[in-house]
């Protein structure tokens, strides 16, 4: 394998990683054990070889656990060249491969935002769950766009639109000029799981969001007096009106750390600094639209709606002091 010349090796792993395989071209090479790999910056180190890292891209493949034996899982596919000489210390462990892929998507989210010319700032997590929850508290309608993408039907913290579920009007700002669409449309609440029973009358694991359960009565609000028809629809039922149907009950989410860290550590700082624990959830996407994959997806989608702020990894833009002429609009908020 020549210098200067592209390879593509795919490394294959299954978490609690035991060890990787690499594929060049047709050959196999074993990577154990994983003190063997090293990494520095884009740099691959195996044995007395070193490439050096082009691209990296992750999906969805089979994975080869011994002759008879196959599962699904990530792929790690890099586009790399032999790079002859070794330069400075290489960080060793599978770590620094995940280190790596960190820092690479914090330069892709950057590239897609100077792409557009989007004004932003960049925070670390300490500030970012701090100013969050201080602007879900103010009734701010954020997009929440954060690792990798959910697999399933429902957004369950990586791709979604959040909102402060205490709001009275939300439920109603957040159908008509975020997701285009009725307003009495019910949105469902996420909570951490340690706290899900002190709202619900629901005490086990929902992290798909698949479980309904009433909302305690405690948080329940009586009807006025008088009241009928559609306008039954807007009043509020307890103190999460903008997550409690018009039965009381609620479509739960539950959110472990050890899940989802992120979603887990925002909800505790809303918490924090609100009293209440729970949010709104729904996924990130407008009526007839797919959910948003990518940054450009989630910048674009943003753009074409009333939502408030956006939230990329570390990056938050502002809708407001954006450059709106870069992005045509294709969808008109409803009146109500």
């Amino acid at each position: 394998m020549g210098s200067g010349m592209v390879e593509r090796m795919a490394l294959r792993a299954r978490l609690p990683i035991s060890g990787l395989s690499a594929n060049i071209r047709h050959q196999t090479i074993g990577l154990r054990p994983l003190h063997r790999i090293a990494f520095r910056d884009d740099l691959l180190k195996h044995g007395t070889r070193a490439f050096r890292i082009t691209h990296v891209h992750i999906r969805l493949g089979e994975i080869e656990l011994g002759a008879d034996r196959v599962v699904a899982g990530h792929v790690v596919v890099i586009q790399m060249r032999r790079v002859r000489r070794r330069h400075g210390r290489h960080r060793l462990g599978f770590g620094a491969l995940v280190e790596f892929l960190q820092r690479r998507k914090i330069r892709e989210i950057e590239a897609v935002l100077k792409s557009h010319q989007a004004v932003y700032s960049r925070c670390s997590d300490d500030e970012l769950f701090d100013a969050t929850a201080k602007l879900l508290a103010d009734e701010k309608v954020v997009g929440w766009f954060q690792g990798r993408m959910e697999f399933g039907p429902r957004a369950l913290g990586n791709r979604s639109i959040l909102g402060d579920a205490r709001s009275s009007r939300m439920q109603s700002m957040m159908n008509l000029k975020v997701k285009f669409r009725e307003s009495f449309r019910p949105f469902a609440p996420i909570v951490r799981r340690e706290r899900v029973a002190d709202y619900f009358e629901l005490d086990e694991n929902s992290p798909y969001m698949l479980l309904v359960a009433p909302v305690q009565a405690a948080l329940r609000l009586p009807l006025p007096a008088g009241m009928s028809g559609f306008d039954l629809l807007k009043a509020g039922r307890s103190t999460i009106p903008a997550v409690t149907h018009v039965d009381y009950s609620a479509r739960v989410q539950t959110v472990a750390r050890e899940v989802n860290p992120r979603l887990y550590d925002l909800l505790l700082r809303f918490e924090q600094t609100t009293g209440c624990g729970v949010l709104i959830n729904t996924s990130f996407n407008v009526r007839g639209e797919p959910i948003v994959c990518t940054p450009d997806d989630a910048y674009r989608c943003f753009m074409n709606t009333e939502m408030d702020y956006l939230i990329i990894g570390n990056f938050v833009i502002e809708r407001l002091v954006q450059p709106r002429a870069r992005i045509e609009r294709r969808i008109a908020p409803q009146v109500d």
